[in-house]
């Protein structure tokens, strides 16, 4: 018989599957790139998204207006974000063999693995595109018992206010440098050591510094951090859940061209495709996404120089 012949299953889309690959969120890492760069859903892979200007918040003219005079037009400018999304797919291999001697859900096991790799890789992206920013100056180092951290964070802050007339809500560092915030004396004397396990951490330094959230990422590839250990953010961030408003001015967005609709109706930009591959003797998984990390607008993220190294 000919090896090209091939008894395989056709391939098909697999809602249940869909829903529980969206469902799902490591309980073990911690993936920045959704929450820094929330999901919008867009209509193509290759167009433009119509945001509002930051700067159109700072139109500074008159609004007085004379008796019988014509009302002052107040202009509101719109960024066009021009992007092209590549196709992204993984295929995940689960032989009968091995199912029949490990008895364990193939279909958990398959869907946690294709999900891990693609938060990585639109954590990878999300890295990429934090490195664009421009860091203010700030010399002391973050080990240093004496070094105000706040006074570091403010002055990210403040560049992204002064360029762009939006204040930042959300912190973006490494896990490398939760630990050392953590274990900094400013920090310690500030708070306690009573509320510094992570999600209080994350609550009460968001509630000081003014911020809606604090995220750490803590991702890892190849056996390094994506987010590199000394690297520490500040940025506007869309707070939108929907996946379509793009009205609400953000810094960045992770775009995705809807592939399915999930139970709750919510948008779901990948797709799980399963299908049996007779001359292996496997059941495979294979994940199907056009998804990726785009920036909106680079002056709304402000880099801070923690020199720990």
């Amino acid at each position: 018989m000919s090896d090209s012949v091939d008894f395989s299953y056709t391939p098909c889309v697999v809602p249940a599957l869909s829903d529980a690959f969206y469902a799902y969120n490591p309980e073990t890492v911690n993936y920045a790139a959704l929450k820094v760069a929330p999901f919008l859903r867009v209509g193509s892979k290759n167009a433009y998204v119509e945001a509002v200007s930051p700067g159109s918040l700072q139109d500074d003219s008159s609004l007085v207006r004379k008796p019988g005079a014509a009302f002052a037009e107040s202009n509101l400018a719109v960024d066009r974000i021009v992007y092209a999304l590549s196709n992204k797919g993984t295929e995940h291999l689960s032989p009968n063999d091995e199912y029949d001697l490990v008895q364990v859900n193939r279909d958990k096991a398959a869907i946690r693995i294709l999900k891990s790799r693609l938060l990585n890789d639109l954590e990878a992206e999300l890295a990429t595109a934090l490195g664009d920013s421009t860091a203010v100056t700030f010399t002391d180092s973050w080990l240093d018992a004496t070094t105000d951290i706040f006074a570091a964070i403010e002055l990210g802050n403040a560049q992204v206010a002064e360029v762009t007339g939006a204040n930042p809500n959300t912190l973006v560092l490494s896990n490398t440098m939760y630990r050392v915030m953590i274990a900094n004396p400013f920090i310690i004397k500030r708070f306690g050591a009573a509320v510094l396990t992570k999600e209080a951490f994350q609550a009460s330094l968001a509630s000081t510094l003014g911020l809606d959230k604090i995220v750490i990422s803590s991702a890892v590839s190849n056996g390094a951090p994506i987010i590199g250990n000394d690297e520490v953010y500040v940025c506007v961030s869309a707070n939108d859940t929907s996946g379509m408003d793009a009205s609400e001015a953000s810094w960045a967005r992770t775009l995705g061209v809807a592939q399915s609709t999930n139970a709750d109706g919510t948008i779901n930009p990948y797709a799980i495709v399963n299908y049996m591959y007779q001359p292996k003797n496997s059941l495979v998984y294979q994940l199907q996404a056009a998804v990726g990390v785009v920036k909106f607008n680079i002056d709304l993220c402000a880099a801070i120089p923690t020199n720990i190294s």
